[in-house]
């Protein structure tokens, strides 16, 4: 039974992949400047009201915070510069510059499920069902969008490595990159 897709969406598994490397990219980017600039900590209320009666289970949860932001930042600098090796990766017809993406983005779905769930625990905990209810929806669209993009990422790696190995190119005349082509598909859309 294959599990990979053929396609990413309507596009081919390059364009998904080329589309998964900008977007990891700039999702990278914007969690690491959410956590320098302390724009996350809209869970410190609920912490506190999970904690209520002890103070010293808040103290041990901020300070778990303060460690899950620091894994947080490094992380997604791996994950960036990964992200960068994807793009060469697949610019090169190189699939082994592609494992090391293919290696974080797994420990990244596998650390968003208990993340997400602690997330809704705490919500759940505090009282406040509608918060409960949209995080753990939007959680889960999150965790299964991710899933599937890491499959279309790892179907062109597969892809990949079997036209190389057989001398061929991964990317054939038809799904090349045509400039004039993709512009006018933006000025049709804008």
């Amino acid at each position: 039974m294959n599990l990979l897709p053929e396609k990413c969406f309507c596009f081919s598994l390059r364009r998904g992949t080329i589309a998964q490397g900008v977007l990891c990219l700039v999702t990278s980017s914007i969690n690491v400047l959410i956590v320098l600039l302390g724009l996350g900590d809209f869970l410190d209320g609920r912490i506190y009201d999970f904690c209520w009666p002890n103070e010293d289970c808040y103290d041990k949860l901020k300070a778990l915070e303060k460690t899950l932001a620091i894994a947080n930042i490094v992380i997604n600098a791996f994950f960036y510069l990964f992200s960068i090796l994807l793009l060469i990766g697949v610019r090169n017809n190189k699939p082994r510059y592609m494992v090391p993406f293919m290696f974080v983005q797994g420990l990244v779905i596998s650390a968003m499920v208990p993340a997400a769930l602690t997330a809704v625990i705490i919500c759940a905990r505090a009282g406040s069902c509608v918060e409960w209810l949209l995080i753990s929806l939007c959680s889960l669209v999150y965790i299964s969008i991710n899933v599937y993009l890491a499959l279309v990422v790892r179907a062109y790696y597969h892809k990949m490595k079997k036209t190389t190995a057989s001398g061929e190119s991964a990317c054939k005349k038809e799904e090349s990159f045509d400039i004039k082509k993709e512009l006018t598909l933006v000025d049709f859309v804008f």
